[in-house]
């Protein structure tokens, strides 16, 4: 079986949304949206490792992983690489990930 690493990128602000926070973080049936994506990436076990790039300042994203248990979170990595735009995001997230 191939072995793959998954790329979230997460740095947004959700200014279209005009929410107070972020559109990842926002809650949809009792969890932060984000989790939501991570639980589908934790269920499948081709996926080797789980990248997920935000802001520098995103404080967030420590809160919401100190409270889950994942059995993958040594395979989780946070990239603080987060850019203007999404493309630059993903842009610099896979430079990151070379590394």
């Amino acid at each position: 079986m191939s072995a793959f690493y998954a790329l979230i990128p997460a740095a947004g602000v959700g200014s279209r949304m005009a929410a107070d926070v972020p559109k990842q973080y926002l809650e949809i049936a009792g969890k932060q949206v984000l989790r939501h994506v991570l639980d589908a990436f934790a269920s499948t076990p081709a996926i080797a490792g789980t990248f997920i790039a935000v802001s520098a300042d995103d404080a967030a994203i420590d809160a919401m992983l100190g409270a889950v248990t994942y059995k993958f979170l040594s395979t989780l990595h946070v990239l603080r690489c987060g850019g203007v735009t999404r493309r630059d995001t993903v842009r610099n997230a896979l430079s990151a990930m070379r590394k």
